[in-house]
């Protein structure tokens, strides 16, 4: 007696989860197409078998092989959509973390990640002794451009600003929008001389690549301020800071220079 009770609760069990998957499918719900395919078959032999048990029919010898089926198909299907959710959800993350330390306008590093990793960066450079160079960039009358020709124009030239500096660095060197038309470019493991000479090449290529844009040519240069670590108080805002100093003394010996800090060129390094 409890078992056949046990077994039209079984049933109807059943008959009520393809009934809520049904209303689930009529009103378009996504999920229960996926519980549809993975579980019907597997109810359905339950279903039979019940039945079968209740009725005392003799059980064919395909029956358990059915059940048996289902079970392995229910738990492929689960597996593979498992493994799809968990490889989208990695996706997600790794646009997330892009986003959260890259400017999207120029896909550079933003100003949160540019100070993280010269905080990290600066600690390695004196464990190793080896020097380490931030150059402090700055569009010349910016918003000029941005008045004259518009934001998108202007956006454009940001771009390009990226593009004509990073012809001239190497793969060791990285670079990052610090805000508005200002950028920074570090030069990890690099001498005084040569770090003046990558900035120049870098702001004479910003010079020699104008923007081409809505049959209008926009020129553009830069002023760049370069200093290097000098000690092990520096981090990244003090260096930085030195940089920008530098980048104001281009600036004010009239633009499209760059500037190397006193520290700096007193050191040699």
């Amino acid at each position: 007696m409890v078992f056949n009770l046990l077994n039209w609760l079984i049933l109807l069990a059943c008959v009520v989860a393809i009934g809520s998957m049904l209303a689930a499918l009529i009103k378009g719900n996504r999920q229960a197409r996926f519980f549809f395919v993975e579980w019907l078959p597997e109810l359905a032999f339950t279903i039979f078998r019940v039945l079968q048990l209740q009725s005392g029919w003799d059980q064919p010898v395909w029956a358990d092989y059915g059940f048996q089926a289902s079970m392995a198909f229910a738990t492929l299907d689960i597996s593979v959509r498992l493994a799809n959710q968990t490889s989208r959800a990695r996706h997600e993350r790794d646009i997330a973390d892009n986003l959260a330390h890259h400017d999207p306008l120029t896909g550079t590093l933003n100003r949160r990640a540019i100070l993280g990793r010269l905080d990290e960066a600066i600690p390695d450079a004196h464990r190793n002794e080896q020097s380490l160079a931030p150059i402090f960039i700055d569009v010349d009358h910016f918003k000029s451009i941005n008045d004259t020709h518009g934001h998108a124009v202007g956006d454009r030239c940001l771009q390009a600003i990226v593009e004509a500096i990073g012809r001239e660095l190497r793969n060791a060197d990285w670079r990052g929008r610090y805000g508005g038309e200002e950028f920074v470019v570090v030069l990890p493991n690099i001498d005084a001389g040569t770090a003046r000479l990558v900035g120049d090449r870098g702001r004479a290529s910003v010079e020699a690549h104008p923007v081409h844009i809505r049959g209008k040519t926009v020129r553009m240069t830069a002023s760049l301020g370069i200093a290097g670590i000098t000690d092990g108080r520096d981090n990244a805002d003090s260096l930085l800071e030195r940089a920008d100093a530098a980048l104001y003394r281009a600036k004010f010996d009239g633009r499209n220079r760059l500037s190397m800090h006193p520290l700096m060129a007193a050191a040699g390094t």
